[in-house]
């Protein structure tokens, strides 16, 4: 079950109990009034249980998701960067080492 289970089971349970106490013979419109302020209550309580908990906690809960994936995202980045930047400084360096007028290429030094 989850955290807010048990108060809805609680708050259909208690709507049920009124509604078959109330049903008493004399007074035949009191069940009707129970039952429409146990509806309106449970949609009052609904309203601002979405509104007042499960909205805002589910932002918090997506907004800390973002969070996450940014932080992993931006990680990743510089480390690609990092790896880019040492794969271009091998690439110049070895440019920089073939246009080097001393060069040999190698299958010139092994004749």
């Amino acid at each position: 079950m989850t955290e807010h289970a048990l108060p809805v089971a609680i708050s259909v349970l208690g709507m049920a109990i009124v509604a078959q106490v109330a049903d008493i013979p004399s007074t035949p419109g009191l069940p009707n009034i129970l039952s429409s302020v146990g509806v309106v209550g449970a949609l009052v309580w609904h309203m601002w249980f979405v509104s007042a908990r499960l909205i805002p906690k589910m932002q918090r809960d997506f907004n800390d998701a973002l969070d996450k994936m940014r932080q992993t995202f931006t990680e990743e980045q510089r480390a690609l960067r990092a790896e880019h930047t040492r794969y271009i400084a091998e690439v110049r360096e070895e440019y920089r080492r073939r246009m080097d007028p001393g060069h040999v290429p190698k299958k010139a030094a092994g004749e």
